[in-house]
């Protein structure tokens, strides 16, 4: 029952932060959203619900949609556009780049695989969520 519960609470807190995205007149009814955050379609990635779930169980549904909402609008927003082109890619470009400073050896091993530092790339998007074991360290 808790699970079952808890998976509807992420999807209104997913469908909310998406349909507001779209629509001016808001996402689900449950909430009302700052309006002073910037607007925009967003679209789901694979690992938002990683995000969001950490939200939700450390916030609750209610401040787990307001805090979704923002950070879904402001700090997670590239990974959200159409395609990765226009976030993602330039930052695991720059992970690349911060990695040969720090490491030249890994750099030059890694640049041979390939560019991109795939490796990292469920990192970055999850934000680290799969490597979660304790909520309490959130």
């Amino acid at each position: 029952m808790y699970r079952q519960l808890k998976r509807e609470q992420l999807s209104n807190i997913i469908t909310g932060v998406l349909v507001k995205s779209t629509r001016p007149e808001g996402g689900h009814p449950k909430y009302r959203l700052d309006e002073d955050l910037p607007q925009g379609n967003l679209h789901y990635f694979q690992g938002y619900h990683d995000v969001v779930s950490v939200l939700l169980l450390t916030l609750g549904e209610n401040l787990g949609f307001y805090a979704a909402d923002a950070l879904s609008r402001t700090m997670i927003r590239d990974y959200m556009l159409t395609n990765f082109e226009g976030g993602v890619m330039p930052l695991m470009k720059l992970l690349m780049q911060l990695l040969k400073e720090v490491n030249p050896n890994i750099y030059d091993i890694m640049q041979n695989l390939g560019d991109i530092p795939t490796f990292a790339l469920s990192w970055v998007l999850t934000w680290f969520s799969h490597d979660i074991d304790e909520l309490s360290v959130v």
